[in-house]
């Protein structure tokens, strides 16, 4: 079940069955800080709670209502991987193939107001060492709400 066009191995799905046990991790500490709510404060995640996971954590700020996202947080290991810090810039100001993809997926959370799943088979950026990835993107709210961040951990799948 994806939303998005196959053409370069990138899917949004709505089905949340991770092959990764850590994005599982991750998805049922957002359920529990949730609790009964639509979404969870940004102020009620902790990264220390997820150390492991860290490296791989950004975090969006959504801009006017989804037409751009700033980068808040950009984990080492994506920084690593993408060659170049991205923490503060816009979506918008990043390499298109990446930019691409990240927007659809922001802007899928923000359409179905709920987690998503990402997958693809290869990477956006020529020459990189890994095949493919896995993301987790997760919705926090500053009222409740309104979605305003967006918490991705985006895991790299290494070359076989």
């Amino acid at each position: 079940m994806s939303n998005t066009p196959p053409d370069d191995n990138f899917c949004i799905i709505t089905q949340l069955d991770f092959r990764r046990p850590e994005l599982n991790t991750f998805l049922e500490y957002w359920l529990n800080k949730r609790a009964d709510r639509n979404f969870p404060r940004r102020s009620e995640i902790n990264p220390a709670e997820f150390p492991k996971l860290l490296p791989w954590i950004n975090m969006y700020d959504v801009l006017d209502g989804g037409r751009d996202f700033r980068v808040r947080i950009c984990g080492t290991a994506l920084t690593e991987v993408i060659g170049f810090e991205v923490g503060g810039k816009l979506v918008s100001e990043i390499d298109p193939p990446i930019a691409r993809r990240i927007k659809l997926t922001l802007q899928a959370v923000l359409e179905m107001r709920a987690p998503i799943r990402a997958t693809t088979s290869r990477s956006a950026l020529p020459g990189q060492d890994f095949q493919g990835s896995e993301v987790c993107a997760l919705p926090l709210s500053s009222d409740g709400t309104d979605i305003d961040i967006i918490i991705v951990a985006s895991l790299l799948d290494t070359r076989k």
